[in-house]
């Protein structure tokens, strides 16, 4: 996995009210970022560009406020091996079949952090929060839905604009984590996540027609990596997860629900 990540980082909000809020601007960031990352395994490589602009605000030392109100990604797969693509062709699930389709998504997040860590040594007991909302494909539902106004085809996992699929979905997810100094230097760190993703919009309550049937790939709860389960690579633990002797697993797991203590 390689990628190329480029940053502009501002030390106010662009937005028109903090014009004239001296203090505002000082603890307010707003960034625009671009990534393109490019996955290549035995079987395929997968191409994601993303694009967004973050809103980043500091209410007071321990508690910050992020706002992205636009992120694009576009994300395409080609197949190095075509065994893999005929095993995946043959599965005839449209789920996995997608998932290596040329697909578009858009978002708008927003998250809200509690971190009373303290900047020197740690002395006293401290918490870590952070609760996020997402939803995405709202833009391209609603165009689809306008300009096109076509429901989505029999047994495709989620519909197309100008070609290219688009997924819509919702996500909430909670973070929490707590800190108590034992034997000195030591900690005793706990730690627990709960989130919960739906195939549906808030475009898509008012246009049923236009919803999606799964979460896109990138948009899917996962466990294991350097800040999950280390124990684990990542995506490799799951429900069903057990050790294939053969070597013939290909595919990631991840889904709709995470808990993780």
């Amino acid at each position: 996995t390689c990628g190329v990540t480029n940053s502009l980082i501002l030390h106010r909000l662009l937005v028109p009210w903090h014009e004239s809020d001296e203090e505002l601007r000082r603890n307010a960031l707003t960034s625009f970022n671009f990534n393109y990352i490019v996955e290549s395994s035995k079987y395929y490589e997968r191409n994601t560009g993303s694009l967004y602009m973050t809103w980043q605000e500091s209410i007071d030392k321990n508690h910050t406020i992020f706002i992205t109100p636009i992120e694009i990604n576009l994300v395409k797969t080609n197949f190095i091996s075509n065994s893999f693509q005929a095993s995946v062709d043959s599965t005839h699930n449209p789920l996995l079949i997608n998932l290596f389709n040329q697909h578009i998504i858009t978002d708008f997040r927003v998250a809200y952090r509690i971190n009373q860590q303290p900047l020197s040594m740690v002395k006293n007991p401290y918490s870590y929060l952070v609760l996020s909302f997402e939803t995405g494909g709202n833009v391209p539902a609603l165009i689809d839905r306008l300009a096109f106004n076509k429901p989505r085809d029999s047994g495709a996992v989620t519909n197309k604009i100008f070609g290219i699929d688009y997924y819509q979905y919702t996500k909430i997810e909670a973070d929490y984590q707590y800190y108590l100094p034992v034997f000195g230097k030591d900690n005793l760190a706990v730690r627990g996540i709960a989130g919960f993703g739906t195939p549906q919009s808030l475009a898509g309550l008012f246009f049923p027609n236009t919803q999606s049937t799964s979460l896109p790939f990138e948009k899917q709860f996962y466990v294991g990596g350097a800040n999950d389960v280390r124990a684990w690579k990542l995506r490799t633990l799951g429900p069903g997860s057990y050790y294939d002797p053969t070597g013939t697993q290909y595919y990631d797991k991840s889904g709709d629900i995470k808990l993780e203590a």
